[in-house]
């Protein structure tokens, strides 16, 4: 037998492909192989990172790439050819070399480098979605749908009930609650907790006595009711946001809590305090543009009182982020986007009852739409655009539909995403014709009307400087055209809606109405400057409001727009800083070439010996003593004080003790004349330095200091102190405004005023809210000032005929050391104290108690002028080292 030998077949060698060169392929899938993956591939986890933060984000980060991407490789080069190596070291800030092309070879440049950027952009979005991949679900089952939904009021449909339970809610009134009546007062358990538990428990022993049938039916509707709920809210979420008018409103009314809570929990994980303005067509407004800001803010600083950012300075706030917030707004809504539907229907059940106090403000001005992303980007849009509301809706309404698997689905995809492109492409083609014809329009109608005249017209002067230029709205009319028509259309809608709510609601229409007519009140006018007369010669030229600007240094130009500032207040828009009258004006001081302007009367009570002038306060501010001249001579000795009789201004010239130029260095003043406060009207100050309006709180101010100025200075208790607050406001910004640790004498300081310090100086309890003025209970009149004068050393305990300008005569800096404390914890509790004992002298002081009190007023004054002279005049040689200058 013939062995037998097994043999195996041979194996068919593996196939292997060999990768064609990247010249001789067809395609240019990749093309970024080599060297210029390792240039991109470092950049992926980043601009994944801006893909999620919106296309303003992808698009910046976009531009660096591809700035790194050119600058190390050359243009010119194919995408076979590989750039020479090592590449050189890549700095983001240097400068670009300029190359010397022609007229071609720019343009075949700037056509390579639009090219290479878009297949830039494609590679790395390719790259970063296959990285992080969007989380697509069920809308009803998202958490960020179901949050979102909240701030429509749209809330979780209910539980479904047991079967007892829905027999308690169809026969609770019939059947259980005389059952529970009976055994509860029968049992006599003695507290209303246990009624609850009670209640489900007797109906679920009368619900087990039901027949069977009726058992089966009640859970039968129990389940049907809840199938009910629970398709109602999936329709009600699937359907996506409402854009009708009272839909959108409902949303802006709850934009305060829902914001609120976002960013509480924000701030409890980072710690960080923040706030939102959301700005855009309110429909309660007839979709004027304006601003939500205050109701969207969290943390709180530690002034007194503690408020957040949009309310710790609220004209800084308006000016500086509400205004240029508007100014975007106007260049991202059409007027078409801002006008109401003209569907009446939609307007039906809307809740027009927005008032002021909810914090609007704003311009009620569109602008032309903001340009769209780059047609190649499919990122999404940001969350600053306008399509960012949506975004989230239009990704859950493909997750809604089924899905196809495999090929056939990613075809699917990539066919949509290409005639979403399209679309894009051809919408934003048809916009820029149909401006384009729009303005050709306008411009031949011009041409026209120019012809027909005879002459150029003149462009009629612009409301405002954002809106130099009047930009063309849908359907060829100009932008107030379109305006004027929306607002027509919105005025009839909005006239019914009020209509009908003031006949539903009768007192509270009533009420709005009386407090619009409170805020209807217009602002008093400012004054105009005066003109300067025909033929009038420098000498006769009239003297700024500001002594700075007369002097000719090189601050003259800047400073003089600041002079004309205007506040407004962010709610209610009217003025602040113009309007008031109150200000004093600031001290002349003597010109360049020697001629002395007319004298303006200052509004401090002693000439300013300064060797150092302080820093300029902003506009509008509380008047400070003016620079002055580069050759002012030292400090020269003060001869002869002020008498204990003497207010606090003098009577003679105002521009005495001011040392021009000309004069000698060892001249000393006159003294000033001695009156007495019942001989002198307000403390024997001249006519013309009167202060008859309430001094306002410098704009600069701190919030401690903002807080408390508000509440001493409600009522006008006359010219001496409304002088005193001036130069209180003047050595608090000498101080800078600081607060350092330690307090003056507080040794038989009266109750009262103990604790009013004690109660967060009107934050807690007795002083209510900042502003109200209302004060401590300082009881007897005669009994508060007696205890005022002694303890604060107003003047000396043993002889009540001295004050203290008679104790310390030559007023040197040592005298002030013990008496030099910032803050609220210094001069502040005795400027508060004469406060409140001069606001019960009209009702209840005799004239002892006004003259007394007029002499501490005139005392306190001459002491804080003593104080801030020290604190400039001798620079800042302070021996606290709390003080010392930073």
């Amino acid at each position: 037998m013939a062995r037998q030998v097994r043999t195996r077949a041979p194996r068919a060698k593996k196939t292997t492909w060999k990768r064609i060169n990247k010249k001789d392929r067809r395609n240019l899938k990749l093309w970024a192989e080599g060297t210029r993956e390792s240039i991109l591939k470092p950049h992926i986890p980043a601009y994944t990172d801006a893909l999620e933060r919106g296309w303003c984000a992808e698009r910046d980060y976009l531009m660096e790439v591809c700035k790194e991407f050119h600058t190390l490789i050359p243009w010119r080069l194919e995408d076979y050819e590989e750039p020479e190596l090592p590449l050189p070291a890549y700095n983001k800030f240097a400068k670009g070399i300029e190359e010397d092309l022609t007229e071609d070879e720019l343009e075949m440049k700037r056509l390579k480098i639009e090219t290479m950027n878009a297949r830039i952009a494609r590679w790395l979005k390719y790259r970063a979605r296959n990285l992080a991949r969007p989380l697509k679900m069920d809308r009803t089952r998202d958490p960020w749908a179901i949050l979102v939904a909240k701030l429509a009021g749209i809330n979780s449909h209910p539980k479904a009930r047991q079967a007892f339970q829905q027999y308690m809610h169809e026969s609770y009134e019939s059947d259980i609650a005389p059952a529970v009546q009976a055994r509860w007062e029968s049992q006599a358990l003695g507290t209303e907790n246990a009624l609850t538990p009670f209640r489900a428990k007797v109906a679920r022993e009368l619900f087990s006595e039901l027949p069977e049938s009726e058992q089966n039916a009640l859970r039968q509707r129990a389940k049907d009711e809840a199938q009910k709920a629970r398709d109602e809210y999936t329709a009600t979420m699937k359907a996506g946001p409402s854009k009708s008018p009272e839909a959108r409103q409902q949303c802006i009314d709850n934009l305060g809590v829902f914001m609120t809570t976002i960013m509480r929990g924000v701030s409890e994980y980072t710690g960080l305090h923040g706030f939102a303005v959301f700005g855009g067509p309110i429909p309660a407004y007839g979709g004027e543009l304006r601003t939500v800001q205050f109701s969207c803010a969290w943390g709180r600083n530690h002034g007194t009182p503690a408020t957040n950012f949009p309310q710790w300075s609220r004209p800084r706030f308006g000016r500086d982020v509400l205004d240029f917030v508007r100014e975007y707004l106007r260049t991202a809504f059409k007027c078409a986007e801002a006008a109401l539907p003209t569907d009446d229907d939609s307007l039906a059940g809307a809740k027009y009852t927005i008032g002021d106090e909810l914090g609007f403000g704003g311009d009620d001005s569109e602008g032309p739409e903001s340009e769209d992303s780059s047609g190649e980007s499919d990122s999404g849009s940001d969350s600053d655009s306008e399509g960012s509301a949506s975004s989230v809706y239009s990704d859950m309404e493909d997750s809604a539909a089924p899905r196809k698997k495999g090929k056939a689905g990613k075809k699917e995809k990539v066919k949509k995403r290409k005639e979403k492109r399209k679309e894009k492409k051809k919408e934003r083609q048809e916009r820029m014709e149909t401006e384009a014809a729009s303005r050709m329009q306008g411009r031949k109608r011009k041409r026209e009307e120019g012809d027909a005249g005879g002459k150029k017209k003149q462009r009629p002067s612009t409301p405002s400087p954002s809106r130099s230029a009047s930009p063309v709205a849908d359907g060829g009319l100009t932008y107030d055209q379109q305006r004027s028509v929306n607002n027509d259309k919105n005025k009839q809608l909005l006239a019914e809606v009020d209509r009908l709510w003031v006949e539903k609601n009768p007192e509270a229409a009533k009420i709005q109405a009386e407090e619009r007519a409170q805020r209807a009140v217009a602002a008093p006018k400012p004054k105009p400057r005066p003109c300067k007369p025909q033929g009038a010669t420098a000498d006769d030229q009239v003297v700024r409001r500001s002594g700075r600007l007369n002097s000719g240094s090189e601050g003259a130009e800047e400073s003089a727009g600041a002079q004309d500032v205007q506040m407004f207040d962010v709610e209610d828009g009217e003025r602040e800083g113009t309007a008031s009258s109150s200000h004093a004006p600031s001290p002349p001081i003597n010109s360049v070439n020697g001629q002395t302007p007319s004298p303006i009367i200052d509004s401090d009570p002693i000439p300013p010996m300064y060797s150092h002038p302080p820093p300029p306060l902003p506009a509008n501010s509380l008047p400070l003593p003016p620079p002055p001249p580069q050759t002012f001579p030292p400090l020269p000795p003060v001869s002869h004080p002020p008498s204990s009789q003497d207010a606090v201004a003098d009577s003679g010239d105002s521009n005495k003790g001011l040392v021009s130029e000309g004069e000698s260095s060892n001249q000393t003043p006159a003294p000033a004349t001695e009156t007495t406060p019942a001989t002198s009207p307000e403390g024997g100050m001249p006519p013309e330095s009167r202060i008859d309006g309430i001094p306002p709180c410098p704009p600069g101010a701190a919030g401690w200091f903002s807080a408390v100025y508000h509440q001493i200075s409600v009522e006008n208790l006359g010219t001496s102190f409304n002088r005193l607050l001036v130069a209180f406001a003047q050595l608090e910004r000498a101080y800078r405004w600081r607060q350092v640790p330690g307090q003056l004498a507080v040794a038989g300081r009266p109750a009262p005023i103990g604790k009013w310090i004690g109660a967060g100086r009107g934050g807690r309890g007795l002083g209510g809210a900042m502003g109200n003025g209302c004060g401590p209970d300082i009881g007897e009149v005669s009994v508060f000032g007696d205890a005022c004068l002694p303890t604060w050393r107003l003047r000396d305990p043993q002889n009540p005929s001295r004050f203290l300008r008679d104790e310390y005569p030559k007023g040197s800096k040592n005298n002030w050391v013990t008496l030099r404390q910032p803050g609220h914890n210094g001069v502040l509790n005795l400027v508060a104290g004469l406060y409140w004992w001069g606001k019960r002298l009209p009702d209840e002081g005799r004239i002892e108690d006004r003259e007394l009190w007029e002499a501490a007023v005139a005392d306190l004054n001459w002491m804080i002028e003593g104080l801030r002279g020290v604190e400039i005049g001798e620079g800042m040689e302070i021996e606290s080292d709390e003080l010392r200058s930073e």
